[in-house]
């Protein structure tokens, strides 16, 4: 039995009587040093016990555990024979169900010595050797030592200690593994707990994250889990124990099978290599024998090997058997893909002449194809076409079958040649006239692509349209507002403690281009008229911030719509005050407001003629705008 508190004494060179040993009263100063510190002070004590007879030092050995009174065979040789000769060891003996003594093992004290690490110091009981159930030792605070104790015995201590709980069992990592509840495997991996000992924790079902359909999740309450692993494992230190042999268990299986696939792996080199079949190891039947200890017999598997080295030679043979008759027949095609080739080479079927009469009719239409494909080849050659056909129906049909004519095919190659050359013209003058334009062809494009390929619009009016987008990317706010949000709902796709929902919304949008444009073409006008910019845009200078003049009636419409809105926004606050005013210090009748004074509460005195809003707003609602806009004013 290991003992953490074993003494070690240094003999001294000059002999000294067991009398002068027991019953010498020693001093810290002058005796030597026998062990650690506190050994020291307590031998002095411990020497008194050889005074007591042998029966009353078995009563006291009866209330000590097994690693502390075997210490006491340390102190001298009379309690050595002591602890030797003590009954405690046949009652441990007998609690432990060991076996008995014999020749290699002669005095229960030997038996039980053999078999310490799997007795319990307190109940005398055998236990395994490892895992929780294994006794672990632990500080025994009410004696202050470290005792060895089974899984039963550190319930009860426990039950009458108990371990604290703290927050940081119950915590992983990072922040998102925090969680008061764990799934039903993490209980059953990191505290060793079966499907039964989990009935007794308090569980809650969740959605499952990953699959709709899948069977609920089963959550834990962490303090509950730990509360239960305590209990059957017998205290944190039994949940740790129970993991290492867990670990220890799976690492001695890994090592166990890699031990077996090497032993069969050289057992089966060596049989191959007495058979002469060196060469196919890497056969699927010797991968698995190695793998796998269900992989079969190795007498069974060298037979296989056998046939199939002798099948193998045979095809071997057939095949140069076959090759020979092709070459001394000039076949020059050889025919590996005919199916009476295979049959024959692989399985033996069908014999060599017929396979002989096939491949001669095969290289005659082997033959028929290169003479038509060097024909065809030659005529267009000759008529000057560089794109052949040879992915059309005709030009296959004509080769492989010899169906149609050369004349077909050329006036086809035409048609195609013709057709690059016009998309390449088409192509060329889109490029010219987007550069008069100041702009370049871009290959994402599809009205481009679509005009290059098929024709398909007019040259002008593209370029106009290219003009137009190119103004709003970079004028406008067009490439945002040109995208409609919305949520989308699918499964989550992270797993976390605090995550047991699902279909969490996601942004997602799709591409409204005319709805854009009016957004972007609004904001814009906004923009200058906040700016104090109240003229139409051809009378702006003309550089490349002035949209294209195809935009123009549009921009207008929207123009004087929101110039007249402005002003009404402008004006209501000074118009209510002026009506205040009137009110107050006026006789009675009508409130007039003169041209005058609405040009003064619109335009600021140093702004310039052709950028001032009463300039626009004449220009929009003609010579009576101010009696409109007093009207309107009114009204709200």
């Amino acid at each position: 039995m290991n003992s953490d508190y074993s003494v070690t004494v240094k003999r001294n060179t000059k002999k000294i009587s067991k009398r002068q040993i027991t019953h010498t009263t020693h001093s810290n100063s002058k005796r030597p040093s026998t062990g650690p510190e506190v050994m020291q002070d307590v031998i002095p004590s411990l020497c008194q016990l050889d005074r007591f007879p042998a029966e009353i030092i078995f009563e006291i050995i009866g209330y000590l555990p097994p690693t502390t009174f075997l210490q006491l065979g340390y102190v001298c040789r009379r309690l050595y024979q002591v602890v030797c000769d003590a009954p405690i060891w046949e009652r441990i003996w007998r609690t432990a169900g060991l076996p008995k003594p014999g020749r290699k093992r002669k005095s229960h004290r030997e038996v039980v010595l053999t078999e310490a690490e799997t007795i319990c110091e307190r109940c005398y009981l055998k236990s395994k050797a490892f895992g929780s159930n294994s006794p672990i030792k632990i500080m025994d605070t009410d004696d202050g030592l470290m005792i060895s104790l089974c899984c039963q015995c550190r319930r009860d201590y426990y039950h009458k200690n108990p371990e604290p709980y703290e927050e940081a069992q119950a915590e992983g990592s990072t922040q998102t593994e925090r969680s008061t509840r764990i799934t039903k495997m993490r209980a059953k991996s990191e505290y060793r707990l079966t499907d039964d000992e989990l009935e007794g924790v308090s569980v809650t079902y969740a959605r499952n994250p990953h699959y709709r359909n899948a069977a609920p999740m089963c959550l834990y309450d962490v303090k509950q889990v730990i509360q239960m692993a305590r209990l059957v494992h017998g205290g944190d230190i039994g949940i740790e124990a129970a993991l290492n042999a867990t670990i220890k268990k799976g690492n001695a299986m890994i090592e166990a099978r890699r031990r077996n696939k090497e032993t069969r792996k050289i057992r089966l080199e060596e049989r191959l290599a007495k058979e002469n079949l060196t060469n196919m190891i890497h056969y699927h039947v010797c991968s698995h024998y190695i793998e796998s200890s269900r992989g079969g017999n190795l007498e069974t598997i060298v037979i296989t090997l056998q046939a199939e080295a002798e099948k193998q030679r045979l095809i071997v043979n057939r095949r140069s058997e076959i090759d020979a008759a092709l070459a001394a027949s000039g076949i020059q095609n050889v025919p590996l893909y005919l199916t009476e080739y295979q049959e024959y080479v692989n399985h033996g079927n069908g014999l060599v002449e017929a396979i002989l009469s096939q491949a001669r009719k095969l290289d005659e239409v082997v033959r028929n194809k290169v003479v038509r494909i060097q024909e065809l080849t030659d005529k267009l050659a000759a008529a000057g076409l560089q794109n052949v056909p040879r992915h059309s129906i005709g030009y296959h049909e004509y080769v492989n079958n010899a169906n149609g004519s050369v004349e077909e095919i050329l006036l086809q190659a035409r048609k195609k040649e013709e057709v690059a050359r016009n998309q390449e013209l088409r192509r060329q003058e889109l490029i010219d006239k987007l550069a008069v334009a100041g702009l370049t062809l871009r290959s994402d494009s599809r009205l481009c692509q679509r005009y290059i390929g098929s024709a398909t619009g007019v040259a002008d009016s593209i370029v106009i349209t290219m003009m137009e987008m190119d103004w709003f990317f970079r004028c406008t706010s067009y490439a945002t507002s040109r995208k409609s949000f919305y949520n989308y709902y699918e499964e989550s796709e992270y797993d976390t403690d605090d995550d047991y929902g699902w279909e969490q919304p996601r942004w997602r949008y799709s591409i409204n281009s005319e709805k854009g444009k009016d957004e972007a073409l609004e904001n814009w006008i906004n923009t200058r008229i906040v700016k104090g910019r109240y003229q139409r845009v051809d009378q702006d200078q003309d550089n490349k911030s002035r949209p294209p003049s195809s935009l123009w009636p549009t921009i207008n419409g929207k123009w004087q719509r929101a110039v007249r809105a402005h002003a009404i926004r402008k004006l209501i606050p000074h118009y209510r005050n002026y009506h205040q005013n009137w009110i107050a210090t006026a006789a009675a009748g009508e409130i007039s407001v003169s041209e005058r004074q609405l040009i003064d509460w619109l335009d600021a005195p140093e702004t310039e003629i052709g950028s001032r809003h009463s300039s626009a707003l004449r220009l929009i609602m003609g010579e009576h705008w101010h009696q409109e806009l007093i009207g309107i004013i009114s009204i709200l």
